[in-house]
Protein backbone atom coordinates (compact mmCIF):
# COMPACT_ATOMS: atom_id res chain seq x y z
CA UNK A 1 0.00 0.00 0.00
CA UNK A 2 1.16 3.40 -0.65
CA UNK A 3 1.28 6.12 1.18
CA UNK A 4 -1.18 7.61 -1.25
CA UNK A 5 -3.86 5.08 -0.71
CA UNK A 6 -4.91 7.23 2.19
CA UNK A 7 -5.18 10.29 0.77
CA UNK A 8 -7.44 8.63 -2.36
CA UNK A 9 -9.61 7.29 -0.17
CA UNK A 10 -10.42 10.64 2.28
CA UNK A 11 -11.25 12.24 -1.07
CA UNK A 12 -14.16 10.21 -1.23
CA UNK A 13 -15.35 11.32 2.54
CA UNK A 14 -15.39 14.62 1.66
CA UNK A 15 -17.07 14.15 -1.86
CA UNK A 16 -20.04 15.83 -1.58
CA UNK A 17 -23.25 14.21 -3.12
CA UNK A 18 -26.26 16.07 -2.68
CA UNK A 19 -28.76 13.71 -1.41
CA UNK A 20 -31.37 13.69 -3.80
CA UNK A 21 -28.88 12.16 -6.63
CA UNK A 22 -29.75 8.84 -6.68
CA UNK A 23 -33.15 9.15 -7.01
CA UNK A 24 -32.31 11.85 -10.02
CA UNK A 25 -30.05 9.27 -11.81
CA UNK A 26 -32.65 6.84 -10.80
CA UNK A 27 -35.13 9.00 -13.05
CA UNK A 28 -32.55 9.49 -15.75
CA UNK A 29 -32.69 5.40 -16.04
CA UNK A 30 -34.75 5.91 -19.73
CA UNK A 31 -32.07 8.20 -21.64
CA UNK A 32 -27.69 7.01 -22.10
CA UNK A 33 -25.51 8.94 -19.40
CA UNK A 34 -22.19 9.90 -19.93
CA UNK A 35 -20.27 11.87 -17.41
CA UNK A 36 -17.16 14.35 -18.46
CA UNK A 37 -15.36 16.07 -16.27
CA UNK A 38 -11.99 17.78 -15.61
CA UNK A 39 -10.49 15.47 -13.11
CA UNK A 40 -8.20 12.65 -14.06
CA UNK A 41 -9.91 9.28 -15.08
CA UNK A 42 -8.28 7.16 -11.82
CA UNK A 43 -9.90 9.97 -9.77
CA UNK A 44 -13.29 9.87 -11.55
CA UNK A 45 -12.76 6.59 -11.56
CA UNK A 46 -12.77 6.25 -7.36
CA UNK A 47 -15.51 8.87 -6.89
CA UNK A 48 -18.02 6.79 -9.68
CA UNK A 49 -17.58 3.40 -8.79
CA UNK A 50 -17.90 2.88 -5.47
CA UNK A 51 -21.54 4.00 -5.49
CA UNK A 52 -22.09 1.39 -8.02
CA UNK A 53 -22.73 4.18 -10.42
CA UNK A 54 -20.34 3.14 -13.16
CA UNK A 55 -23.16 0.86 -14.38
CA UNK A 56 -24.90 3.69 -15.18
CA UNK A 57 -22.94 5.95 -17.17
CA UNK A 58 -22.55 4.81 -21.03
CA UNK A 59 -18.89 6.81 -21.24
CA UNK A 60 -16.90 8.28 -18.55
CA UNK A 61 -14.25 10.67 -19.84
CA UNK A 62 -11.94 12.34 -17.69
CA UNK A 63 -9.35 15.01 -17.73
CA UNK A 64 -6.50 14.38 -20.56
CA UNK A 65 -8.00 11.61 -21.89
CA UNK A 66 -9.11 13.61 -25.10
CA UNK A 67 -7.05 16.16 -27.25
CA UNK A 68 -8.67 19.04 -25.51
CA UNK A 69 -9.97 19.10 -21.95
CA UNK A 70 -13.34 21.11 -20.89
CA UNK A 71 -14.67 23.59 -21.72
CA UNK A 72 -13.18 22.73 -25.34
CA UNK A 73 -16.34 20.22 -26.82
CA UNK A 74 -14.05 17.12 -27.71
CA UNK A 75 -14.94 15.32 -24.32
CA UNK A 76 -18.47 15.64 -24.87
CA UNK A 77 -18.36 14.89 -28.65
CA UNK A 78 -15.93 11.61 -27.47
CA UNK A 79 -18.81 10.84 -24.52
CA UNK A 80 -21.70 11.37 -27.28
CA UNK A 81 -19.90 9.25 -30.06
CA UNK A 82 -19.15 6.30 -27.48
CA UNK A 83 -22.80 6.91 -25.97
CA UNK A 84 -24.37 6.71 -30.10
CA UNK A 85 -26.24 10.41 -29.99
CA UNK A 86 -25.62 13.36 -31.68
CA UNK A 87 -25.44 16.53 -30.22
CA UNK A 88 -28.23 19.14 -30.45
CA UNK A 89 -30.64 20.47 -27.77
CA UNK A 90 -31.82 16.93 -26.99
CA UNK A 91 -28.74 16.01 -25.61
CA UNK A 92 -28.23 17.91 -22.19
CA UNK A 93 -25.30 18.64 -20.40
CA UNK A 94 -26.05 19.22 -16.91
CA UNK A 95 -22.95 21.23 -14.65
CA UNK A 96 -22.74 23.18 -11.53
CA UNK A 97 -20.70 26.03 -12.89
CA UNK A 98 -19.81 28.10 -15.80
CA UNK A 99 -17.21 26.46 -17.53
CA UNK A 100 -19.81 23.33 -18.10
CA UNK A 101 -22.79 25.67 -19.32
CA UNK A 102 -19.50 27.12 -21.96
CA UNK A 103 -18.68 23.54 -22.28
CA UNK A 104 -22.52 22.48 -23.33
CA UNK A 105 -22.75 25.63 -25.63
CA UNK A 106 -19.27 24.50 -27.44
CA UNK A 107 -20.55 21.13 -27.96
CA UNK A 108 -23.79 21.87 -28.94
CA UNK A 109 -26.08 20.94 -26.52
CA UNK A 110 -28.43 22.02 -23.89
CA UNK A 111 -27.15 23.53 -20.96
CA UNK A 112 -28.60 22.64 -17.78
CA UNK A 113 -27.33 24.52 -14.55
CA UNK A 114 -27.89 22.38 -11.37
CA UNK A 115 -27.41 24.40 -7.93
CA UNK A 116 -27.36 28.34 -7.32
CA UNK A 117 -23.82 28.57 -8.76
CA UNK A 118 -22.92 30.81 -5.89
CA UNK A 119 -19.16 30.08 -6.77
CA UNK A 120 -19.94 31.60 -9.97
CA UNK A 121 -21.58 35.06 -9.16
CA UNK A 122 -25.00 33.47 -8.68
CA UNK A 123 -27.59 32.61 -11.16
CA UNK A 124 -28.12 36.23 -12.41
CA UNK A 125 -24.68 36.48 -13.39
CA UNK A 126 -24.67 33.47 -15.30
CA UNK A 127 -27.68 33.94 -17.21
CA UNK A 128 -26.45 37.44 -18.33
CA UNK A 129 -23.23 35.52 -19.62
CA UNK A 130 -22.52 34.89 -23.22
CA UNK A 131 -22.61 31.34 -22.49
CA UNK A 132 -26.06 31.43 -19.94
CA UNK A 133 -27.97 28.15 -19.18
CA UNK A 134 -30.84 26.72 -21.07
CA UNK A 135 -32.23 25.15 -18.19
CA UNK A 136 -32.39 25.64 -14.94
CA UNK A 137 -33.23 23.56 -11.34
CA UNK A 138 -32.08 24.26 -8.00
CA UNK A 139 -31.21 20.80 -7.06
CA UNK A 140 -30.89 17.18 -8.05
CA UNK A 141 -34.12 16.68 -6.25
CA UNK A 142 -36.11 19.36 -8.98
CA UNK A 143 -34.23 17.74 -11.97
CA UNK A 144 -35.13 13.97 -10.62
CA UNK A 145 -38.95 15.47 -10.84
CA UNK A 146 -38.52 17.10 -14.30
CA UNK A 147 -36.96 14.21 -15.80
CA UNK A 148 -40.04 11.85 -14.32
CA UNK A 149 -42.08 13.99 -15.76
CA UNK A 150 -40.70 13.41 -19.44
CA UNK A 151 -40.03 9.84 -19.13
CA UNK A 152 -43.95 9.88 -18.49
CA UNK A 153 -44.89 11.78 -22.23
Amino acid sequence: MSAMAPARTAHLDHLAVPPATPAMLDSARAWPLGVVANKARPVLRRDVQPRGWNTRFAAIVGAGERRADKPHPTPIWHARATIGVQSGPSVWYIGDTALDMQTAHAAGCTAVLLGDAAHNGGIALMQGSDCPPGLHFADAAALALQLKGLMRR
